[in-house]
């Protein structure tokens, strides 16, 4: 098989036709919080002593609600829980920074999706 770009990963949110977690708002992004802890601890074994800032994580939902927002919370609470154990291992994160309500003015989207 001939690549035009050595490298080149194609991703998908689904395994054998399966999403890999939660669908969220977005067509792309599913929640998988394993996914936080396996990419630190991969970024921690690599690059032994090297700090670590995640520089962008949220949630966008299906459906906007801004007074109850359950599955935020849920998906905050899993994310940071997976960070967590990542750090435990000695990963050395020193920065969280959770989308806001101004980090996504969705590109194709507008105002129609809620990142914050």
């Amino acid at each position: 098989y001939n690549r035009p770009i050595l490298g080149f990963a194609a991703t998908t949110g689904y395994r054998d036709g399966i999403p890999i977690g939660n669908e969220t708002g977005y067509d792309r992004f599913f929640v998988v919080p394993d996914g936080m802890e396996k990419v630190i601890d991969f970024v921690h074994r690599r690059y032994p002593n090297t700090t670590i800032y995640v520089t962008e994580n949220g949630y966008n939902p299906k459906g906007i609600s801004l007074l109850l927002d359950p599955d935020r919370i849920e998906y905050y609470k899993a994310y940071l829980a997976a960070l967590s154990k990542a750090m435990r291992k000695g990963a050395q994160v020193k920065g969280y920074f959770a989308w806001s309500f101004m980090d996504n003015f969705e590109w194709l989207q507008g105002y129609d999706g809620a990142y914050g």
